[in-house]
């Protein structure tokens, strides 16, 4: 069993993404996420919150669904780095600390919270889903990269 973490996967930053990488964004997490659910396994949708009142910042409408499944819990962020609330919500559900990730932005938001996580938790084991991120280019502090491999969707085991 793995815990798959979406992020910031919200209309405001999708629209930052160009048309053909949010297509692909949106119909690979959403199947990640469908296989998820299919399997029961967790799923934690990370969300930015709280710093702009002006812009449509809630989650895409293809991931709505994915929150009202009974294994599903949205975190709020205040920074880029989610790493801390979802570290919690591991904890509170003792969910598997093998974590499928994938979000937006692979260099910023993602990255940051992949190296928090890491760094938090000496146990983590991470995947990053290529062609499930923007941009897709990600940078992994250097002692922490044994723990992390980086691949597209069609080259991930789900067992």
């Amino acid at each position: 069993m793995k815990t798959l973490i979406l992020i910031d996967l919200q209309n405001y930053y999708m629209t930052q993404v160009p048309e053909k990488e949010r297509r692909k964004i949106i119909e690979n997490a959403t199947r990640l996420a469908r296989v998820f659910m299919t399997n029961a396994w967790p799923i934690i949708v990370v969300m930015y919150e709280g710093v702009f009142d002006d812009v449509d910042n809630d989650i895409i409408q293809e991931m709505k669904d994915i929150l009202l499944y009974k294994n599903s819990v949205l975190v709020g962020k205040n920074r880029p780095d989610g790493s801390e609330q979802i570290l919690d919500q591991i904890d509170l559900h003792r969910w598997p600390l093998h974590i499928i990730a994938c979000g937006v932005f692979g260099d910023e938001c993602l990255q940051e919270t992949v190296n928090g996580l890491l760094e938090r938790d000496r146990q983590i084991e991470i995947e990053v889903i290529k062609d499930c991120m923007w941009p897709d280019r990600i940078v992994i502090e250097e002692d922490n990269e044994n723990r992390v491999s980086i691949r597209n969707q069609s080259e991930l085991v789900i067992v």
